[in-house]
């Protein structure tokens, strides 16, 4: 009997040491939820909290969560199933809110793109500047105050954002008509979208023509490079005074520089006037010009100068040619106006100084020795005038002074000075025991002259070759350079 209780008391120890060790091992049931991200982005931010409450606690995840993965949240224990309201963020900033009914135990979420909370507006700017403020408001009623999509964008022009619509009031963004107003960041001007329909995401396209305003597509027709920095001024075509209407930069030929003007300036008939900064520059006037709302093409050309004598030509010489002068034909005075005229340019450009008044003129060309194209009685007046082709048959080397330099100094001299004056000379490059043919520029009489061998940077720097008084004549010359002619 006593062995029997003893059997019986061991039996129930051991199932009493089971039962304990089964209690404490088997996992405590918990609430799961499994998301998988199908948004497209990164999920950087999970947050859950009980419907109709207001604290999301923290964020449940503990790392990014990519595009096109799952992973499983396991939920503290005071979450045990019920209404639940469901929050994500992606990498963007980008909002996704849900309410769920979820169960105690184990819950999958798949997360899809256009889940947002806010509608959205993808914006692309090609306005030519840096966009400030993105506001929105109702169009249809029409409502007289705007509401901020982004107070600061800083969006760069040829770039594209998105942006999420905000709420209005207390009320989330509705589908409906809506007016968009963009500012740009460093003034007030501002560009206008009425009545877009938004019934789901949208997207739109900022350009000069949206300009609440009078917006200046300002071609340039001339033959340069660039007109370059410039002050612009404009009038009411009636008036006397003219507005400053600030500096811009005129691009390159053909290519188009935007304007927007002060909002104070309403739709009328103005003249416009350009004063670019470069030396060479001219005022140019556009007159009597309709100016609306919105974009106004505006194109200059040569004729679009009032005081100045502006040139077109063409050089089909076979050679670069980089020395210019000019001068009226009742004159011996020739003036040099600094351009350089590669022959692989089908156009040069020259300005005449603000002193030269219509008439008949004399131009010359110079190659890189002094090879020279003229072209006789051309006449010019103010604005542009029709372009002068150089030819080979323009050449007129015949009434130079030539002259064949003979190097026997024993040393290379890069320049050769034709006068005392530091512009007066061609780059060479000759070599000891070497000849160079060049030509003093047209004007240039029989006489006695001073011709100068350097490697120096100016008429008195450097190894100097000289000689004075030398006798030239027009046609052809010689002369030798040796140690002999050392010095000044």
């Amino acid at each position: 009997m006593n062995l029997t209780k003893r059997k019986l008391t061991i039996i129930i120890l051991h199932l009493s040491l089971l039962l304990l060790f089964n209690c404490s091992t088997k996992p405590k049931e918990r609430m799961t939820i499994t998301i998988n991200n199908q948004t497209g982005q990164t999920i950087c931010e999970v947050y859950l909290k009980g419907n109709g409450t207001e604290d999301w606690g923290n964020n449940l995840l503990t790392s990014n969560l990519y595009h096109g993965l799952s992973r499983t949240i396991y939920m503290p224990d005071e979450y045990t199933g019920g209404r639940y309201d469901f929050l994500s963020i992606d990498s963007h900033g980008t909002s996704t809110t849900r309410t769920y009914t979820l169960l105690f135990g184990k819950n999958s979420l798949t997360i899809r793109i256009g889940d947002t909370e806010k509608l959205k507006v993808e914006i692309t700017n090609i306005t030519g500047r840096m966009l400030g403020s993105i506001r929105v408001r109702n169009a249809s009623p029409i409502e007289e105050s705007w509401i901020d999509v982004d107070s600061d964008s800083r969006h760069a022009n040829n770039s594209t954002r998105v942006y999420l619509l905000p709420n209005i009031g207390s009320q989330q963004f509705q589908p409906g008509i809506y007016d968009f107003q963009i500012r740009l960041r460093d003034n007030d001007a501002y560009f206008i979208k009425r009545n877009v329909i938004i019934m789901s995401d949208v997207s739109l396209t900022f350009t000069y023509e949206d300009y609440d305003g009078i917006a200046l597509y300002i071609i340039n027709e001339i033959h340069i490079q660039e007109i370059g920095a410039a002050n612009m001024n404009i009038r009411v075509s009636t008036e006397v005074e003219w507005r400053d209407a600030g500096n811009l930069i005129i691009n390159t030929y053909n290519a188009p520089t935007i304007r927007y003007l002060n909002r104070s300036f309403a739709a009328g008939v103005y003249d416009i006037q350009l004063n670019p900064h470069q030396s060479w520059g001219c005022t140019f006037i556009k007159r009597n010009i309709p100016l609306f709302v919105g974009s106004n093409q505006i194109t200059i050309t040569t004729n679009d100068s009032e005081s100045n004598i502006i040139m077109d030509m063409s050089n089909n010489t076979g050679m670069d040619l980089d020395k210019f002068y000019i001068k009226n034909n009742n004159s011996t005075d020739w003036s040099k106006i600094n351009l350089y005229w590669n022959n692989a340019n089908t156009k040069q450009i020259a300005v005449l100084p603000y002193s030269s008044l219509p008439g008949n003129y004399d131009i010359q060309w110079l190659g890189n020795y002094g090879e020279g194209f003229l072209q006789s009685n051309v006449s010019l007046s103010f604005g542009g005038n029709p372009t002068k082709v150089f030819t080979n048959s323009d050449t007129a080397q015949n009434q130079q002074i030539g002259i064949t330099i003979i190097n026997n100094t024993g040393a290379i001299m890069p320049r050769v000075y034709y006068g005392t004056n530091n512009d007066h000379y061609y780059l060479i490059d000759i070599d000891n025991n070497q000849t160079r043919n060049i030509y003093l520029p047209l004007g240039y009489t029989d006489g006695h002259y001073t011709i100068r061998l350097t490697d120096g940077t100016s008429y008195t720097s450097g190894m100097r070759f000289t000689k004075r008084n030398a006798y030239l004549v027009v046609g052809s010359n010689t002369l030798v350079f040796t140690q002999a002619d050392v010095g000044d």
